[in-house]
């Protein structure tokens, strides 16, 4: 299991939509918590932590994107 940050989420943007958009790319999400205030639980913060099985393809996508972009 590995754990993602994610920031600068729109009001929009719920744990829901966080699950289809990695599912959407072949990822398999299996926790997500979005970051409230404490007093007023509203998304000040735009922040979320998702918690996803490890996958191949993402590094494989990653090392591309990066090998891509070498000067």
């Amino acid at each position: 299991m590995s754990t993602l940050w994610m920031g600068n989420l729109e009001p929009y943007m719920d744990e829901k939509f966080i699950i289809r958009g990695f599912a959407t790319m072949g990822e398999t999400v299996l926790n997500v918590r979005i970051i409230r205030h404490k007093m007023t639980g509203q998304k000040p913060t735009r922040l979320c932590r998702l918690k996803r099985t490890p996958s191949l393809a993402v590094d494989k996508r990653f090392l591309i994107s990066s090998h891509t972009y070498q000067s």
